[in-house]
C-alpha cells in the first residue's frame, strides 16, 4: 500500500523521515521473466527516478532505482532452478556463474 505522508503518520508514533537523506528499506520486487526487469526499471527512469546499482550474475539478475521521493526499488529475478536447488543445481546449468558477493 502506498501512503500520503498524513496517512502514513495515522500509523506511526514516530517522525517520518526524508527517504533522499535516510535509508530504512529496498523495496525488492520479484518478476517472473528477466526482461520485466528492464520494462519496470526503464518505466521508473522515464518517469523521474533515478537508477541505482544493478546485479547480473546469470542466474540472477537485478537493477535498482530510487523513486522521485527518494525511496529504493530493487526489480529482481532469479532462475526457478535457483529458488529451488543448491549451488550445485545452479553451477551445472550456469558454468561461469559466481556467486553473490
Amino acid at each position: 500500500m502506498l501512503l500520503t505522508h498524513g496517512m502514513w503518520a495515522r500509523f506511526m508514533s514516530k517522525p517520518i523521515t526524508d527517504p533522499s537523506e535516510t535509508s530504512s528499506v529496498i523495496n525488492a520486487l520479484g518478476v517472473d521473466d528477466a526482461s520485466e526487469i528492464d520494462t519496470i526499471v526503464d518505466k521508473a527512469v522515464a518517469a523521474g527516478a533515478t537508477e541505482g546499482q544493478s546485479q547480473d550474475y546469470g542466474w540472477m539478475r537485478s537493477r535498482a532505482f530510487a523513486d522521485a521521493d527518494g525511496h529504493n526499488w530493487e526489480i529482481t529475478w532469479m532462475d526457478p532452478i535457483a529458488q529451488a536447488g543448491g549451488w550445485d543445481a545452479i553451477a551445472a546449468k550456469y558454468p561461469d556463474a559466481t556467486p553473490p558477493e
